[in-house]
């Protein structure tokens, strides 16, 4: 509810960096790139007339809106390529606790095995994005923050194994869960790169314990902002320090540091210096 107030707090695009989506995709920078998926998959949050304001900025021709039984996403058409971008979990949407929840229903998809929860509500939209992207000539990408993130590595896979012609180039998510066993996240050959914010703790679910695995590249932001490759032992201490950081601003990071702003603040000041 409160997005479209952000919404309204997006001048800092104009003053700080224009963002336009004025050429193909794959001929931006890293950071650039990556900050415009992350503003994407922000904008599945809002209303759909804030997200059209969002596009008509970036210079997105026009979108297409999927909504079933609460389950939710976007295609970005552009003029050089076609966006996905699937909405993650709402936290007053019982239908996306609910998806979340399933940790223990592990079930079978094209290859291998998925999160069942992740898995019904790719189901709802699946024929409806399918048949949206049968006539797509352009480049394809996917994204999404959270459950969105889960739901986009999904879709991507079926998209890439449904010989629809429409084939996926890149996916990008932030604070995504992990999917599925490693048959399944290892079968499709797609790029893919995930955005982890320090002590966010839905990456880390479901528990490895079950099966499940993370695939593609790892771009890691430790407390203080920096986009680092910290692993080991330097992720422990950082991960440690921004607790202890949380703590004195009376917060709980493993929470905070899920919300998309998190994400999106270090990929704005990474793009403008690059």
């Amino acid at each position: 509810p409160s997005m479209p107030v952000t919404f309204k707090e997006l001048a800092y695009l104009e003053q700080k960096w224009n963002i336009q989506v004025d050429r193909p995709i794959a001929e931006m920078r890293f950071y650039q790139r990556a900050h415009v998926f992350a503003e994407l998959a922000f904008g599945c949050y809002w209303a759909e007339k804030y997200m059209r304001e969002l596009c008509e900025h970036f210079g997105i021709a026009d979108l297409s809106y999927f909504n079933f039984e609460g389950a939710q996403a976007y295609i970005l058409w552009g003029e050089h390529d076609t966006i996905v971008a699937c909405r993650g979990t709402e936290a007053t949407d019982w239908n996306d606790i609910r998806a979340d929840l399933k940790v223990w229903k592990v079930v079978a998809e094209t290859v291998g095995k998925v999160h069942g929860g992740f898995k019904d509500e790719v189901d709802h939209l699946w024929p409806d994005l399918e048949e949206a992207l049968e006539s797509n000539k352009k480049p394809l990408y996917f994204t999404g923050h959270s459950l969105g993130g889960a739901m986009a590595q999904i879709c991507a896979a079926r998209c890439k194994l449904s010989g629809i012609g429409s084939e996926p180039l890149e996916i990008q998510t932030f604070g995504s869960p992990r999917v599925g066993d490693k048959r399944y996240i290892t079968h499709c050959k797609i790029k893919k790169i995930r955005w982890v914010n320090n002590n966010d703790f839905v990456p880390r679910f479901p528990p490895a314990i079950f099966g499940y695995r993370h695939t593609g590249l790892e771009m890691y932001i430790d407390y203080e902002g920096n986009i680092s490759g910290k692993s080991g032992l330097s992720r422990i201490v950082d991960g440690l320090s921004g607790f202890a950081k949380s703590i004195t601003k009376a917060q709980f990071d493993h929470f905070s540091d899920h919300l998309m702003p998190g994400y999106i603040a270090p990929l704005m000041a990474a793009a403008k210096d690059e």
